[in-house]
């Protein structure tokens, strides 16, 4: 499965908001941090993803993806999956930790 460029870009902006929009004071947020990786092989490839939330809860999922992949595929495939859990989880901000250069690149706009 290939991860089309604008999807992708879509779900970040769902979850990316600009510094300088004034944020209401009732306004409850909840921030998450996910750690990420994917890897691949030569016939399947496998993801990582932890959430933990400031309060110290911690969600921790492996998932084998039985398709051959990238490297580059499977830590996209991390990151969509690390944003749909927070997603589900009511996740308001989100910090993204991963290793791979490409997607901390594309994430910060470089």
């Amino acid at each position: 499965m290939v991860i089309k460029a604008q999807a992708l870009a879509n779900f970040i902006v769902e979850f990316t908001t600009k510094d300088d929009e004034p944020k209401e004071e009732e306004e409850q947020t909840s921030k998450w941090t996910t750690h990420i990786d994917g890897s691949s092989m030569k016939n399947v490839g496998g993801i990582g993803v932890i959430l933990e939330s400031l309060e110290g809860d911690i969600i921790k999922r492996a998932i084998r993806l039985q398709y051959a992949t990238t490297n580059n595929e499977a830590e996209y495939e991390a990151l969509l999956i690390g944003l749909k859990l927070a997603k589900a989880l009511g996740a308001t901000e989100l910090d993204v930790r991963s290793d791979s250069q490409l997607i901390v690149g594309q994430i910060n706009g470089d």
